[in-house]
């Protein structure tokens, strides 16, 4: 199908269904637009990750330790707190951007998990975390990407909390970010969602 302008009756028949309020607060950015036409749509498998094997969190320390891999004290607090699961099992991972949930100008974290829930995907166990960074020990320079997972409480700021993983001149990080449902992300910003 041809892609065509709106005539200017057209736009205005729009602005008569949402309301000019409604109107003024997408062309400023305040609210998004999401199209709900195939809200399932595939997405491409990025990673499968094996989970388990630990029976506690300082099993997972000294993992990250053997592996050369470095990790801030918000990221160990994180770990502290992981329900960890011996039992180990695989889990497919999806690798997204903000936009590509339909929100081009950026979203909030609680309208992006909602998204996600819309799009078929699911949150991450907290324990993807530490086993990716384990498990992705060739990621790519001056890439960062968030976890989508419940978010837990740090004991070092009382703030709830994200894992969030890079690699930059220091080398493969397990970091921690924000994890308030309010905190505003960026279009571009990357996170990592299950696939159910």
């Amino acid at each position: 199908m041809e892609s065509r302008k709106l005539t200017p009756e057209e736009a205005e028949a729009v602005i008569k269904k949402i309301g000019e309020e409604a109107a003024l607060k997408i062309l400023s950015g305040e609210v998004s637009i999401v199209l709900e036409e195939n809200p399932k749509q595939e997405f491409k498998v990025w990673k499968t990750i094996k989970l388990g094997g630990f029976k506690k969190s300082e099993e997972i320390f000294a993992a990250l330790y053997a592996a050369g891999m470095k990790f801030s004290n918000w990221a160990a607090d994180l770990i502290r707190a992981i329900k960890i699961q011996e039992e180990e099992r695989e889990i497919n991972l999806v690798k997204i951007r903000v936009e590509q949930l339909g929100f081009h100008r950026g979203a909030s974290t609680q309208d992006i998990y909602s998204q996600i829930k819309k799009r078929g995907l699911d949150l991450c166990p907290a324990e993807v975390g530490p086993q990716l960074r384990l498990q992705y020990s060739d990621q790519p320079k001056e890439e960062w990407f968030f976890i989508g997972m419940i978010p837990l409480l740090s004991s070092y700021d009382k703030h709830l909390r994200i894992f969030y993983i890079g690699h930059n001149e220091r080398g493969l990080w397990l970091h921690s970010h924000w994890g308030d449902p309010f905190h505003f992300w960026d279009p571009e910003e990357e996170w990592i969602f299950c696939q159910l």
